[in-house]
């Protein structure tokens, strides 16, 4: 058997230098935002103050019906009649011994009269 000499081993090929990075520069530019006028101020200013008052509107009502829907299920009329609640008895109308009931007399005036 005849051996053959193995092959001259080459050195390996020197290394390749690495390639300088250069990066990316990408910068992101907010695009122009539109100027504000004052009429766009007003338009926003009446849009939340008609938002508040749409808001205010809605839960009186919701609050009103829920006051009367609970004083309805108590069996108690809407006038407070047969409640045991007390009257203060703030009505519009003529007390009945006012100044028409007397036929016409003046009641005497709590201020100075001069």
């Amino acid at each position: 058997m005849v051996v053959q000499p193995a092959p001259p081993v080459q050195p390996a090929p020197a290394p390749l230098p690495p390639e300088p990075v250069t990066p990316f520069v990408y910068e992101v530019v907010d695009p122009t935002t539109p100027s504000t006028t004052a009429v766009d101020y007003l338009l926003g200013a009446f849009a939340v103050v008609g938002t508040v008052a749409v808001a205010a509107i809605v839960l009186g009502l919701l609050f009103a019906g829920t006051l009367i829907a609970i004083r309805r299920s108590r069996g108690t009329a809407l006038t407070g009649a047969g409640s045991a609640s007390t009257r203060l008895g703030l009505d519009a109308r003529l007390p009945s011994g006012s100044d028409e009931a007397d036929g016409g007399e003046s009641a005497p005036s709590h201020g100075t009269d001069g």
